[in-house]
């Protein structure tokens, strides 16, 4: 009898005992650790849990490897630990530390693409930003099958790579990112740009490729108002030999509708977002281009060129009159209609603007120099604004900054 009282007092002692132990195990793990600096940890893809464990335990993260080990194994199950950058910081306990990694809580890294930019000055911004190779960019923004089912004539994902700020964690593919700015436009075009369509003023309306109208070349080339060293004047247009008054066409008085492909509205959205800076003028820009492709003028958009001579490896920031006899199909000053594809990415504000245009007559625009345009609806004010807004701006520009060199030499101090 004695003996089994003795036994069931060494039991119940045992008993005791490792509820004591499971009790300060649970609590040593509960404990919230002192980070007082915050601690990245890498998980390579591939590394065992002990060896995880064991950097995480270097790191100051858990309290006892082994103890973890055993955490995990036999109150957890033995999940996988998830390979990836992760941040610790402030007091965190090694049960949060294991949660995790476990769920696979990896460090988002934010990276912002502009409106604007081409295939390849995309790449080569995500690159630079530490996201990956350009060239691997390269690669899979020049494969359009993830567009294909839209677009079916698109040979690379330009135009639809869309401009928005990402968050991507280190490590993620090239072609994952990729893929996330493509699934990001359709999503955008399916949410806001058809939006746009169905409660647009009715003069776009989005049809099959076959369906795509034929493009009409123009009788008339514009020319340009250049500055007097021939660089670019801030998009201004004139019409060379064309009439003072041209006819406005009864299409565009009567409001007649345009009907685009996806990738035709795609494209005019690209023009409109390389030509517009500020957002309430965009709509007014798609109107003018809507315009001038109903009354059969050309686009004359100096965008395009600009595009045609990235293509060529020959633009060097400034656009000449030579350069708008360039044999081109971007060239909208040689070829009617729109070009063949979109020649930078556009945003919402411009594709929809591109969707759902101003009601206006408006068929030219000048800069003012200062980001907004002057519109005009005859060549006759156009050509004004030009002397205006051009012209006479740049020359006295010009005039004031020699003045300011002047006073700032020898005899200015």
């Amino acid at each position: 009898m004695r003996i089994v009282r003795a036994f069931l007092l060494l039991m119940l002692l045992t008993a005791l005992a490792v509820a004591g132990a499971g009790w300060w195990a649970w609590q040593s793990l509960q404990r919230p650790l002192e980070v007082t600096e915050p601690v990245t940890v890498d998980v390579v893809p591939g590394t065992g849990a002990s060896a995880i464990l064991a950097d995480l335990e270097a790191h100051g993260l858990v309290v006892d490897r082994r103890l973890v080990r055993l955490y995990l194994v036999y109150r957890l199950g033995d999940p996988s630990l998830k390979a990836g950058e992760y941040r610790f910081e402030g007091p965190v306990s090694t049960v949060e530390v294991l949660d995790k990694l476990i769920r696979g809580e990896v460090v988002q890294h934010r990276v912002t693409v502009i409106e604007g930019l081409t295939l390849e000055e995309t790449a080569e911004a995500l690159a630079a930003a530490g996201f990956g190779d350009v060239d691997r960019f390269l690669a899979a923004m020049r494969d359009p099958s993830p567009i294909a089912d839209l677009d079916p004539e698109a040979k690379t994902l330009e135009g639809y790579l869309y401009p928005d700020t990402y968050a991507f964690s280190r490590g993620v593919g090239e072609r994952e990112i990729v893929a996330t700015m493509v699934r990001t436009f359709r999503a955008r075009f399916d949410g806001e740009v058809r939006r746009a369509l169905l409660g647009s003023s009715g003069r776009i309306e989005l049809v099959a490729p076959a369906g795509a109208p034929a493009q009409v070349a123009d009788a008339h080339m514009l020319d340009r108002a250049a500055a007097p060293d021939d660089k670019t004047a801030a998009g201004a247009k004139t019409a060379a030999g064309a009439p003072d008054e041209p006819r406005i066409p009864a299409a565009v008085a009567a409001r007649r509708h345009l009907r685009l492909t996806l990738r035709e509205l795609v494209t005019l959205a690209s023009i409109v977002e390389k030509e517009a800076q500020l957002d309430e003028e965009r709509p007014l820009i798609a109107s003018v281009y809507v315009n001038r492709l109903l009354s059969g003028m050309g686009l004359y958009a100096d965008p395009t060129v600009i595009f045609a001579l990235k293509l060529r490896g020959a633009w060097d920031g400034n656009l000449r009159r030579d350069d708008l006899e360039l044999d081109s199909p971007y060239n909208t000053y040689r070829y009617g209609g729109l070009p063949p594809g979109p020649i930078a990415s556009p945003g919402s504000e411009s594709l929809r603007a591109a969707a759902d245009p101003a009601h206006s007559a408006f068929l030219y625009f000048v800069s003012r120099n200062d980001g907004s345009h002057v519109f005009a609806k005859t060549l006759g004010e156009h050509n004004r604004n030009v002397r205006e807004w051009q012209k006479r701006y740049w020359k006295e520009r010009w005039a004031r900054e020699r003045q300011e060199r002047e006073k700032g030499g020898p005899d200015g101090g």
